[in-house]
């Protein structure tokens, strides 16, 4: 997930085009403001540092959410929708986790609604 948000690609490795990679799905206040398909860099980034743990992960999102904060508390509109972004990326991250140190246990598929809650429409 981290190194897909760096590269900004896709699971295949295709390259996300600002402005031209189509985008459907997501609620619109992750989208709107000309985030378009950056939604996934700012969700896979920061959930991805959560399962990384430890205080590299914890350290990176702050930076990176800071970054953003500063941005939006300059009146840049994108940055508002890349906060709402990144604190949904932390979320994933947390309902992943939760779900993974579960082990056998965990519930999946309310993994799956959960994300969805989050994520979508």
């Amino acid at each position: 997930m981290h190194h897909d948000a760096i590269e900004n690609v896709d699971g295949s490795g295709k390259r996300y085009i600002k402005g031209q990679t189509p985008i459907d799905g997501f609620k619109a206040d992750l989208t709107n403001n000309g985030q378009g398909a950056d939604v996934y860099r700012h969700i896979l980034f920061t959930a991805g540092n959560v399962l990384r743990g430890l205080w590299w992960g914890a350290s990176a999102n702050a930076v990176f959410i800071a970054y953003d904060w500063q941005q939006a508390q300059r009146g840049r509109k994108e940055s508002e929708t890349e906060l709402r972004d990144d604190y949904a990326g932390l979320d994933v991250g947390n309902a992943m986790l939760r779900t993974a140190k579960a082990g056998g246990s965990g519930d999946y598929g309310a993994l799956t609604s959960e994300l969805t809650t989050i994520l979508c429409k």
